[in-house]
C-alpha cells in the first residue's frame, strides 16, 4: 500500500481534496481540519480511504477518499496493518468479547 503514496496519481488526489475547501472535517472524527496546515499542526488535513486499500477500496476514486485528521488516519491504517499481517480481518478489530 505504501507505493501509492509516492505516486503522482495520488499527489492529484491530494490536491483534488484540498480543492473541495479550506476547512473540511475528519469523517472519523469530525475534528476540523485545515487544509493549509503542515504535518505536526492538530488540525493538518490527510487523506483518508473512506474503504481500505487492504479490503479492495479504490485507492484513486474520489468517492472513496476524504479528509482525515493524522491520529484517526495513522491510528486505523497502522491497527489494519498489523492485524492482516497477523492473519486477522479487520472486522476483529471491533469486536468486544463482552459483545457476543
Amino acid at each position: 500500500m505504501a507505493a501509492i503514496h509516492h505516486t503522482r496519481q495520488y499527489r492529484l488526489c491530494v490536491q483534488e481534496l484540498k480543492n473541495r475547501g479550506r476547512y473540511q472535517n475528519c469523517f472519523t472524527c469530525d475534528r476540523r481540519l485545515d487544509a493549509t496546515k503542515r504535518r505536526g499542526h492538530p488540525e493538518h488535513m490527510t487523506l483518508g480511504h473512506i474503504h481500505s486499500i487492504e479490503d479492495g477500496g479504490a485507492p484513486y476514486d474520489p468517492r472513496n477518499y476524504a479528509a482525515q485528521c493524522a491520529p484517526c488516519n495513522y491510528g486505523e491504517g497502522g491497527r489494519v496493518s498489523l492485524a492482516i499481517q497477523q492473519g486477522r480481518h479487520r472486522t476483529e478489530l471491533t469486536t468486544s468479547p463482552d459483545w457476543a
